[in-house]
């Protein structure tokens, strides 16, 4: 049993089945990455395990239990999600934004303690975002907001953080910086599952990839098992190549 699993997920319609027979663990301390194609249930997938969609068929357990009876804080105490919209529309401050990480913590009307503000000001300096901290939110370009929100996800100290693309509009800089610091959270424990698009910086970067194509698992396992020129070919209908550059995996389209 891992820290998440999912038996038997389905979930869509009759005539639009988005996904279909998922079966899959996640385990703590691991990165794992979703590929595949446009609308091959990738987003979907990650708001079944968030609680945001219902499956209409199987289940998933968090840590032996099925998520479906969990409430909101304690979802919150072991799951941080950054979505693929980040667009915030109230005039909070870029501090605000990040302290909402830890509200599952507090009571009613209590305010954040020394730590928690500590933690909130060290996920921003680690993500180069505490010099918007005064900011409001509405304010700030796309990216900076994206790294705003991946500010929160870390503040929120959840055992694990699911992430819908979470380097789409980021500058090459902040991408990378994004992804060893998610690396430095799994090697801490952390539980790291995130939609990526970028197949070269999915091999330099998650321990396992799940890719996905018309809303199954089309394979499974480590990373340089899973991206391969026949899967390439057969899921994304590209020809690619997988040479060694400076003792890494690269993909040559």
């Amino acid at each position: 049993m891992g820290f998440i699993d999912i038996r038997n997920l389905n979930y869509g319609h009759k005539h639009n089945k988005i996904l279909q027979n998922i079966n899959i663990n996640f385990n703590k301390g691991k990165f794992y990455a979703i590929v595949g194609p446009n609308g091959s249930g990738k987003s979907t997938l990650l708001k079944n395990i968030i609680k945001a969609l219902e499956p209409t068929l199987g289940e998933i357990l968090l840590e032996g239990k099925n998520i479906s009876a969990l409430d909101a804080k304690y979802m919150a105490s072991k799951i941080s999600y950054v979505p693929q919209n980040t667009y915030i529309e109230l005039e909070f401050t870029c501090l605000d934004v990040v302290m909402m990480g830890n509200s599952h913590r507090l009571r009613v009307f209590q305010n954040e303690s020394k730590e928690q503000i500590a933690s909130a000001y060290e996920a921003m300096k680690k993500l180069e975002v505490y010099n918007l901290k005064d900011k409001l939110v509405t304010e700030i370009s796309g990216g900076e907001r994206q790294r705003v929100i991946l500010a929160r996800a870390i503040a929120q100290d959840a055992s694990c953080i699911i992430l819908d693309e979470p380097i789409s509009h980021l500058d090459i800089k902040y991408q990378i910086i994004v992804l060893k610091e998610l690396q430095e959270l799994k090697k801490n424990g952390k539980t790291i599952i995130s939609v990526l698009h970028d197949l070269n910086f999915t091999l330099d970067y998650a321990d396992n990839v799940i890719l996905m194509k018309n809303g199954c698992i089309y394979d499974f396992g480590e990373a340089i098992d899973v991206i391969t020129s026949g899967n390439l070919k057969a899921v994304y209908d590209v020809d690619g190549e997988i040479i060694k550059l400076n003792n890494k995996s690269q993909i040559v389209f």
